[in-house]
C-alpha cells in the first residue's frame, strides 16, 4: 500500500441507537488524527483506554473507549484507531465529523477489508468470506465463513497453484529443448501430476458447489396438481399466510418465495410456492405453470404434493415422468396431504418411495415429520461438515474454467505434439485459480466485490 492513500473513518457497528457504537479509523494519519480527537491521550497498542473524545472545536462530546493498533498487526495492516463510545446517532455523526476536520475522509463501502486484502492480511477469497460472514442467514453458513477466514479453503487452492507452478516450471523448460532429440514431455511423472492435479481441482469444485448452496439457501420447490393443498403447506412451513387459499383451482399464479430455517445447523432453505400444475387454457394461469416448471429445473429439491384421500401410486409416477424427468428419485419428498379426511389414518409413510410422508396442511399433523425429514435430505444433499465452505457464483466460474484447461491440458499432453499449447493451457488454468484468491485480479473485479461490503467493513 502506498503511504499518501488517505486516512478512512466510519461505523464499524450497526447504525442506529444502540448502547455501544464501534468507530474506526485506518491509514497514516491515524497517530495525528488520535493525539487531535482524544485530548493527545497516550494510548499503548492493544490496550483499551477510556478517555475523552474531543469535537474539532475542542470541546468534549464523549467519553468512551480506545483501542490503537499499530501497522501491519493490525485488521487492515495500517495504524487504526477504534473508539466505542455511546450508540447516539447525534454522538456518532459528532466523533465522525471530529475526524473528518482532522483529516480523514468517508471510507467507502469494504474499504477497511479491500486495505486488508491489499496489504496481504487476507487473501481476495478471504475478504469475501468477511461479508458472507455478516451476511451469513444460519448457522451453519456462518461456521462455514469463519473457516474461509481462516484460510482452510484459501490453502487447498494455493496447494494446487503450487503444484501447477511446479508442472509449468517443468513444461516450460521442456520448451528450451524442443530442437534437441531429447523427449522430457514423455516422462511419466508429468501425466501422474497432471491427473493428481485435476483430482484436487475436481474437490475444490465440488466443495464450491455445495459452499455455493449453503451461501444461497437451498431452493426447495413446492409443486403438484391444482388443489392439493400446496399453498396450505407453504403457509404451514413459513409460518405466515403469504399464500391464498381457497377451494377454487388456479388461484397461485404468481411464484411465492420466502426463506426458513430447518434442522439443528439451521441451514437456510429458500421455499417456493408454485402454481398447480395442470391443462388449462386460461392464459395467465398457463403463464404461472410455466414459470413452475422453469423453477422445477433449476430447484435443489422438490415437494410434490398430492391429496391422500385420493392418491394412487399411477399419479405419483404419472407426475414424475411427466413434470419431474429431470429429477433424480432421491430429490422428491413425496407429500401425501389431507390426511385429516382419510377414514382409517395411516401410521406408515409409503412405501413405493423412500422419501413419502403423510400430513395434514390445515391441521399441522405431520408438520414435525417433514421438518425432520427436508432437514436430513438438506444435509445430506449439502455433505454436511467440515468440509463446506462459502463461496459465490464467481468462485464456481472460475474453478471450472481453470478445470476445463486441465483438461485440455491433459488431452494435449496425451494426444498432442505442441508442447507449446500444453504449456499455455496450464499458464490459462492457473491464471483462473489466480482469481479466486486475488493473485490475479483486476481493478474493476474488485471494485465490484468490495461495493457489495457494508460501509465500516
Amino acid at each position: 500500500m502506498e503511504a499518501d492513500l488517505p486516512t478512512i473513518v466510519a461505523l464499524a457497528s450497526a447504525p442506529g441507537r444502540s448502547g455501544v457504537a464501534v468507530l474506526r479509523v485506518s491509514g497514516p494519519q491515524v497517530k495525528l488524527i488520535t493525539n487531535l480527537i482524544l485530548n493527545k491521550k497516550q494510548l499503548i497498542p492493544r490496550m483499551a483506554t477510556c478517555a475523552d473524545i474531543l469535537s474539532k472545536d475542542g470541546e468534549v462530546i464523549d467519553n468512551g473507549l480506545a483501542l490503537y493498533f499499530e501497522g501491519p498487526n493490525s485488521y487492515t495492516g495500517e495504524d487504526v484507531l477504534e473508539i466505542h463510545c455511546h450508540g447516539s446517532p447525534v454522538i456518532v455523526d459528532a466523533i465522525i465529523n471530529s475526524a473528518l476536520a482532522a483529516g480523514a475522509v468517508l471510507a467507502g463501502p469494504g474499504e477497511f477489508t479491500k486495505r486488508a486484502f491489499l496489504n496481504g492480511k487476507l487473501d481476495l477469497y478471504q475478504a469475501e468470506a468477511v461479508a458472507s460472514l455478516i451476511d451469513s442467514d444460519s448457522e451453519f453458513a456462518a461456521k462455514s465463513a469463519i473457516r474461509a477466514i481462516k484460510g482452510e479453503f484459501s490453502r487447498k487452492v494455493h496447494n494446487a497453484a503450487s503444484s501447477l507452478t511446479s508442472l509449468r516450471v517443468y513444461v516450460e523448460a521442456c520448451l528450451d529443448f524442443t530442437d534437441e532429440d531429447i523427449d522430457f514431455i514423455t516422462n511419466p511423472e508429468i501425466k501422474e501430476n497432471l491427473a493428481n492435479l485435476a483430482v484436487d481441482i475436481e474437490k475444490i469444485h465440488a466443495g464450491m458447489l455445495l459452499g455455493k448452496v449453503v451461501a444461497e439457501g437451498i431452493k426447495v420447490v413446492i409443486t403438484g396438481p391444482t388443489n392439493a393443498g400446496k399453498s396450505t403447506l407453504f403457509n404451514l412451513l413459513t409460518g405466515d399466510n403469504d399464500a391464498i387459499v381457497t377451494a377454487e383451482s388456479g388461484t397461485t399464479r404468481d411464484v411465492l418465495k420466502q426463506k426458513i430455517k430447518v434442522g439443528s445447523h439451521g441451514l437456510a432453505l429458500e421455499l417456493l410456492d408454485t402454481a398447480g400444475i395442470r391443462d388449462t387454457t386460461g392464459l395467465v394461469e398457463q403463464e404461472g405453470i410455466a414459470r413452475s416448471r422453469q423453477h422445477l429445473k433449476d430447484c435443489d429439491l422438490v415437494i410434490l404434493v398430492l391429496s391422500a384421500d385420493s392418491y394412487t401410486e399411477g399419479d405419483f409416477q404419472l407426475f414424475l415422468k411427466k413434470e419431474l424427468e429431470i429429477k433424480a428419485l432421491r430429490d422428491v419428498v413425496l407429500v401425501l396431504n389431507k390426511v385429516d379426511l382419510l377414514k382409517t389414518a395411516s401410521s406408515q409413510e409409503m412405501q413405493q418411495h423412500p422419501n413419502s410422508i403423510y400430513i395434514s396442511a390445515k391441521t399441522g399433523v405431520g408438520l414435525e415429520k417433514l421438518q425432520l425429514l427436508l432437514s436430513k435430505l438438506c444435509l445430506s444433499n449439502s455433505h454436511v461438515g467440515d468440509k463446506v465452505f462459502i463461496a459465490r457464483k464467481r468462485h464456481v466460474i472460475a474453478i471450472e474454467k481453470t478445470l476445463d484447461h486441465i483438461k485440455k491440458a491433459t488431452v494435449e499432453l496425451e494426444h498432442g505434439k505442441a508442447i507449446e499449447i500444453l504449456a499455455e493451457q496450464l499458464r490459462l488454468a492457473q491464471n483462473y485459480l489466480g482469481e479466486i484468491t486475488g493473485e490475479v485480479s483486476s481493478d474493476d473485479l474488485l471494485g465490484e466485490i468490495f461495493s457489495s461490503f457494508c460501509v465500516g467493513k
